[in-house]
């Protein structure tokens, strides 16, 4: 009986075995499967950074925090209509925050300013509306936005303000405030603080202090095609110790010549779409004049690649 007992066992133990083996070799092998994509609006649509839209009694005002933990303050009574009346009653504020530099790239916000870079400690978008009509805020109102850095925030960050162009898929164009007493930037502790008299898009931002710029070059590829990377992919430098953003130029036989980036680190990022698949690529440098640089592009979920490119460094 023993006997019998220990041979049952030991079929047991072997199917077991023999099945888990079988399994890990299929785990060994995944399939991985993208999507296909009509366009690169169509990713910039899909990884956009959404709206949180709040709604409160205009009278009384609130405090709430959006999506990224930034925390708006809003005075009671700050609102009008377009024809100057104060509003009661019910509203709806819309709010956004870009705190990252992947959501500052495809919510089409870059920190640039006349042709020239910035470092952000944050961008924000507002709007206010009741029963679909547009709101303003009443003269001698502000609202305040507390963006918090996570680390020490940079210095010197002044209010930007910005307006879309829709020409451009409503890319942000910055500028800034001309406004002293209804709009300024304050630290608290790890947090900036944006204090605005105007609603929709504001930036604390700064230029780069004394950039020395250099002239490189970069190359694009794809892996696994002999195909020239179509002009179409774009190109950027994200700055590593600052929340920074600069668009590069359209790629020509796959090289892009640039120089408006200055000698330190930073990652230069890549992506577009090629027969409807998308492809991204990351590399990390410090551009030196007449350095030669590549970004060897493959295909990836871009959903997965925006949380790459917001988890660089700073």
């Amino acid at each position: 009986m023993n006997m019998k007992r220990l041979l049952l066992a030991s079929v047991i133990l072997g199917v077991l075995v023999s099945n888990s083996c079988k399994k890990k070799e299929d785990n060994n092998t995944p399939v991985l499967v993208y999507g296909t994509y009509s366009s690169i609006d169509t990713i910039f649509t899909i990884l956009g950074t959404p709206s949180k839209f709040v709604t409160f009694d205009a009278t009384t005002g609130a405090s709430f925090y959006g999506a990224s933990g930034t925390r708006y303050i809003i005075p009671g009574g700050s609102f009008q209509d377009a024809s100057g009346t104060v509003v009661t009653g019910l509203i709806q504020m819309e709010v956004k925050e870009l705190v990252k530099k992947g959501d500052m790239v495809f919510s089409s916000a870059l920190p640039v300013c006349n042709g020239d870079p910035l470092v952000s400690g944050g961008e924000i978008y507002t709007n206010a509306t009741q029963s679909g009509q547009q709101l303003y805020l009443r003269p001698g109102y502000t609202f305040q936005a507390n963006i918090p850095q996570g680390t020490t925030p940079t210095t010197g960050l002044s209010l930007f303000l910005g307006t879309t162009i829709p020409e451009r898929q409503n890319a942000v164009v910055w500028k800034p405030s001309d406004s002293i007493s209804g709009g300024t930037i304050l630290y608290n502790g790890d947090s900036v603080n944006i204090i605005s008299d105007s609603l929709h898009w504001c930036n604390a931002d700064r230029f780069l202090s004394n950039p020395n710029y250099q002239n490189f070059k970069v190359t694009l590829s794809i892996t696994g095609s002999p195909t020239v990377v179509p002009a179409s992919f774009l190109t950027y430098t994200f700055y590593d110790q600052y929340k920074g953003v600069w668009p590069m130029g359209s790629p020509s036989n796959n090289v892009i010549s640039e120089g408006h980036v200055p000698n330190i680190p930073v990652h230069l990022v890549s992506f577009g779409i090629l027969n409807k698949k998308f492809y991204g690529g990351v590399s990390a440098v410090t551009p030196v004049t007449n350095g030669n640089y590549t970004i060897t592009m493959s295909e990836v979920d871009p959903v997965a690649f925006k949380g790459q490119l917001n988890n660089l460094t700073n």
